[in-house]
């Protein structure tokens, strides 16, 4: 199974994190699931969590150098990597973590949002 996390840089429910994780994963080895983050602040935070469960971590780096808009092409890429799930962490209307939710329903991938 492969997950897809976005998250806002402010979020700080960090046993939500956890929670959604592990009930996204109820009956699948962990040792069987990818967690596609977007390698920046919290996403490591995410990364952590997963490693401990024992998960594989694919991570995407945004290319700041292109400028502003670097993150949502990141955000398309991780969609384009392929998931069957996505999970957002979003607090305050977070742009970056409502872009990719928004992008990963259009590309038909199952979300669920948690809200701060």
């Amino acid at each position: 199974m492969r997950i897809l996390v976005t998250i806002s840089r402010d979020w700080d429910d960090y046993g939500a994190i956890q929670d959604a994780l592990s009930e996204m994963c109820q009956g699948i080895s962990y040792y069987k699931v990818t967690v596609i983050h977007g390698a920046s602040q919290m996403d490591w935070f995410i990364a952590g969590v997963a490693y401990t469960f024992g998960m594989d971590l694919e991570a995407h780096r945004a290319d700041w150098s292109k400028g502003k808009f670097a993150g949502f092409a990141r955000n398309q890429k991780m969609v384009d990597s392929g998931a069957d799930k996505c999970l957002a962490f979003i607090k305050d209307g977070s742009h970056g973590a409502t872009d990719c939710a928004d992008r990963a329903e259009k590309a038909g991938i199952p979300t669920t949002r948690y809200r701060a």
